[in-house]
């Protein structure tokens, strides 16, 4: 049970960080874009 939770626990925490990453990209893009403000971007991915 415990190794199972083990690599439940990866795997979710696997997800997430793919999930930061793609904010971190798709933040990045609209910033070079000029699409979002600095100022925004600050308020909008605390990240």
């Amino acid at each position: 049970v415990n190794e199972m939770q083990q690599k439940r626990l990866k795997s979710v925490t696997s997800t997430i960080n793919t999930l930061v990453q793609s904010c971190s990209a798709f933040q990045s893009i609209l910033l070079n874009a000029n699409l979002l403000l600095k100022e925004q971007a600050a308020t909008f991915f605390p990240l």
